[in-house]
C-alpha cells in the first residue's frame, strides 16, 4: 500500500479537485493536474499519458512544456 506524506496528500486533493466553469468540467485542467500529481510521485509513464491527453485539448501550454521537461 502506498503511504503519502502531508504534501503528497495536499497535491492529491488539490489536483483531483474538479474545476467547474459554467457547469462544464475543464478537462485540460484535470489532465494537467493528474500529470502534475503523477510527476510529484515519479510515475513517469502515467505523466506521459496525462500530458498527451492534455496536449490534445490545448496544443500550446507553458504548464505542459514545464511538465514535459521533468519527464
Amino acid at each position: 500500500m502506498l503511504e503519502f506524506d502531508d504534501i503528497a496528500l495536499f497535491n492529491i486533493f488539490y489536483y483531483l479537485a474538479i474545476i467547474v466553469e459554467d457547469d462544464k468540467v475543464k478537462e485540460f485542467e484535470v489532465w494537467y493536474g493528474l500529470a502534475a500529481l503523477y510527476s510529484s510521485l515519479s510515475h513517469w509513464k502515467d505523466v506521459e499519458v496525462c500530458v498527451k491527453k492534455a496536449r490534445e485539448m490545448k496544443q500550446y501550454s507553458a504548464e505542459l512544456v514545464h511538465t514535459e521537461g521533468k519527464i
